[in-house]
């Protein structure tokens, strides 16, 4: 019989190469957040609290094949949309991200393996997904970080900006990336 490799992550809490067929952390989000919008309790789905283990999948990035922002600021979307809260080393890194010297510069292209349009919409859409994970999480980050967090998603959302004003194409002519940048202009804070 083969293991399914969702199925077997539930049932044992374990994956990897090694135990299971390789589970896709962004694809077990994206899945969460289609139960969640069909009003379906991810926390308590046939005896599972797929929150959690969502939660513990995002304790362990970044890993092999959960290794980049954009990943990793999807996950939380989930666990922040069904009202739990975010561990605080999560949204101590995504407003950790930033780097001073070049505060746009939440992707190397020297990582990144296709055309310089191609980079500049990754960029877009990784710096639209880390506003989005900290719209979202607003009121779990306590009042101390604050005023990181409104620097955080001010930078982050003029980087975003500067993004569409140096291309001839709008964000590197990627519609996916486009709308999520517009997106981000139309998220409220929760």
């Amino acid at each position: 019989m083969v293991k399914n490799g969702f199925h077997h992550f539930l049932v044992t809490g374990e994956r990897g190469r090694n135990s299971v067929p390789y589970f896709d952390p962004l694809l077990f989000a994206q899945q969460l957040l289609t139960m969640e919008a069909t009003c379906i309790d991810t926390t308590e789905f046939y005896g599972q609290d797929l929150q959690e283990h969502l939660t513990t999948i995002t304790k362990e990035f970044p890993e092999p094949n959960f290794d980049n922002l954009f990943q990793f600021a999807f996950s939380l979307l989930p666990i922040c949309t069904s009202g739990s809260e975010f561990y605080e080393k999560a949204w101590l890194k995504l407003l950790s991200v930033r780097d001073e010297e070049r505060p746009c510069a939440v992707v190397s292209f020297e990582d990144f393996d296709g055309p310089r349009q191609q980079f500049a919409a990754h960029t877009v859409a990784t710096l639209s997904m880390l506003v989005m994970a900290l719209k979202c999480a607003k009121d779990q980050i306590p009042e101390d970080y604050q005023e990181v967090y409104h620097k955080r998603v001010y930078d982050y959302s003029s980087c975003i900006a500067d993004y569409q004003n140096e291309t001839n194409y709008g964000f590197g002519g990627n519609v996916q990336a486009t709308a999520m940048a517009v997106q981000v202009s139309h998220t409220p804070s929760r």
